[in-house]
C-alpha cells in the first residue's frame, strides 16, 4: 500500500504541471437561429425556445396519419391502428440536420429528402427525441449495421413494442397536458425526415456503404439503411394501439368516402347471396372471400403465390376429389 504513486507523483512523472478545469459548453443561440431561417418548419412550432432539449406537441397531423393509413395493410403480423401522432420540438436536432443537409448537397451535388418510418420500443422514445437515432448501438441489421427506416409502417411495426405509458415517467406532464390516459397498453414509432443520396444493395455483413453511396437498401425500396451523425430527424411520434384488421377509419382513407358508402350498399345487397351459398355451397363461398380479400388487399402485399391462387386450387382439388369418388360410387 505505501509503494503506491500519489496523483502527483504521477503529474510530476508525466511532466503534466496542472490540471485545467472542464469548461462548460455555452449555447450560442445566434448561431442557432440563423440555422433555423432554412427550416420552414420550425417557424409553425409551438416551442421556439432553447432552454428545454426538446417539446412534445400534440399535432395528428394528417399528412402523417395518410402515410400510416395508406401503408399499413400487410396480411403479416398484427394490425395496429394509429391513435396519437406527436410533433416533437428539438431545435438542436433539427439545427444538425440542416447542416448535415447543406455538407451532403455541397459533397455530393445533389440530395433527396425523404420521409420514412422508424419502430421502436418505447422506452428509445426519450433518448432518440434527445439524441437523435444512434447508429452505433446498432449490433446486427438484415441491411447493414446502421439505422434502418422504411416508407411502410406495416413493416416498422415489426420493431416496436408494446409498452404501458405509465412506465414512461418522463413524459407523465406531456400526458397530462393533453389528458392521455396512461393506463394504455400502446405501440410507438417514428415517422422521421431523412436525407438520401445514392443507394446500393446490401446484406447483414456490411458495415458501410461503398464510396460514392450513402445508404443501403434491400432490394425492394422497403427498407433503407443510413449510417452517418444527423442524416435524419425525429420529426414526429406514432403512437398506435392493436385493433381489428378491418380499421373502418383506415379503409376510408385508403379508399376515399364515397367509395366506402358504394361498399357499405354492396354488403347490405350481397349478405343474403353469402348466407345462401354460406349453407347451400360452401366452397363456392369460399372462393368469393378470398377473392374480396385479394381485392381489398393488392397484389404486392401477397406472396408470389398468393393466398388466392392457393385456395382456388385446393377447391378445385377437392372438387376433382369429390367427382372420382361419385364416379366409383355409381
Amino acid at each position: 500500500m505505501d509503494n503506491q504513486p500519489t496523483t502527483e507523483s504521477v503529474l510530476e512523472e508525466i511532466s503534466i504541471k496542472s490540471v485545467t478545469e472542464p469548461k462548460a459548453i455555452i449555447k450560442n443561440e445566434t448561431f442557432l437561429k440563423e440555422i433555423l431561417q432554412l427550416a420552414p418548419e420550425f417557424n409553425s412550432w409551438k416551442h421556439q425556445t432553447f432552454n428545454e432539449p426538446f417539446h412534445l406537441v400534440l399535432d395528428n397531423c394528417p399528412n402523417v396519419q395518410d402515410s400510416y393509413a395508406q401503408t399499413n395493410y400487410s396480411l403479416k403480423g398484427k394490425f395496429y391502428a394509429s391513435k396519437y401522432v406527436i410533433r416533437v420540438e428539438n431545435p438542436f436536432l433539427l439545427a444538425q440536420y440542416y447542416l448535415k443537409k447543406i455538407q451532403v448537397q455541397e459533397r455530393n451535388g445533389m440530395v433527396e429528402e425523404k420521409e420514412y418510418f422508424h419502430g421502436t420500443p418505447g422506452y428509445n422514445l426519450v433518448p432518440i427525441c434527445t439524441n437523435n437515432f444512434n447508429w452505433r448501438k446498432v449490433t446486427h441489421g438484415k441491411f447493414g449495421k446502421g439505422v434502418s427506416f422504411s416508407p411502410r409502417s406495416d413493416y416498422a411495426k415489426h420493431s416496436t413494442q408494446e409498452t404501458l405509458l405509465e412506465d414512461m415517467p418522463v413524459l407523465q406532464d406531456f400526458f397530462e397536458e393533453y389528458s392521455i390516459d396512461c393506463s394504455m397498453y400502446l405501440n410507438s414509432m417514428f415517422y422521421a425526415k431523412v436525407l438520401q443520396g445514392k443507394c446500393q444493395t446490401a446484406d447483414k455483413y456490411t458495415i458501410n456503404p461503398v464510396k460514392s453511396f450513402d445508404t443501403t437498401t434491400n432490394g425492394k425500396d422497403t427498407v433503407f439503411v443510413k449510417y452517418e451523425d444527423f442524416e435524419f430527424f425525429p420529426e414526429y411520434i406514432v403512437l398506435m394501439e392493436e385493433a381489428k384488421r378491418y380499421n373502418i377509419i383506415d379503409y376510408d382513407k385508403k379508399m376515399g368516402g364515397w367509395k366506402l358508402e358504394i361498399a357499405k350498399m354492396a354488403m347490405y345487397v350481397t349478405f343474403p347471396v353469402c348466407l345462401f351459398h354460406y349453407f347451400n355451397q360452401p366452397e363456392y363461398f369460399e372462393e368469393w372471400v378470398v377473392k374480396t380479400k385479394r381485392e381489398i388487399y393488392p397484389p404486392e402485399s401477397l406472396n408470389k403465390k398468393t393466398e388466392y391462387e392457393q385456395a382456388v386450387r385446393k377447391l378445385r382439388e377437392k372438387q376433382d376429389r369429390e367427382s372420382v369418388e361419385l364416379m366409383e360410387k355409381s
